[in-house]
């Protein structure tokens, strides 16, 4: 059913107009997540070219940016509306961790979520449950990030781009 097309006059909803199986009405008073404009995987590469050739060459993802500096070299790739893929040299993974945390902590692969606002996005994530690594603060590159660590062991960064101020 899932990998059908569906006929204009067929009387059952779209999947994404079905109801939820469950109950699943928020139980705590806690503020929600729902303000995430982008969301980003971050993967900390070993072989850095040869992952730029895969994911941009052969499967043709687009550059959204790319950068090659003295901290490291790092591409950002199209996923697709709202996403995409980053992939960080080790040199690069190094640095970012030491401008958001102060010490390297992440895995090889790390979430980001674009949000309107780096600090309430960390609080609503610590009310949650999660560990928070780094409070939001300037970095480098103009963005505003802060760190969070799930209960799960997955690492978040929340960034609020700077172009994002006021809107």
């Amino acid at each position: 059913m899932y990998n059908t097309l569906r006929k204009v006059d067929d009387p059952r909803p779209p999947i994404y107009l079905a109801a939820p199986v469950g109950n699943h009405e928020r139980k705590s008073p806690m503020a929600t997540f729902d303000a995430v404009r982008e969301v980003r995987i971050a993967l900390t590469v070993e072989h850095f070219d040869q992952a730029v050739q895969f994911y941009r060459d052969r499967l043709g993802l687009a550059v959204v940016e790319e950068w090659q500096r003295p901290e490291g070299r790092g591409v950002i790739l199209s996923l697709g509306p709202q996403t995409t893929l980053e992939l960080f040299d080790g040199p690069q993974a190094d640095f970012v961790d030491q401008v958001e945390v102060g010490r390297r902590v992440s895995g090889p692969v790390r979430l980001a979520l674009s949000v309107p606002d780096a600090d309430a996005a960390a609080a609503v994530f610590a009310q949650a449950g999660a560990q928070i690594l780094s409070n939001a603060k300037p970095m480098p590159w103009g963005d505003r990030n802060a760190r969070v660590q799930t209960p799960d062991g997955m690492q978040i960064t929340l960034y609020q781009a700077a172009n994002a101020g006021g809107d």
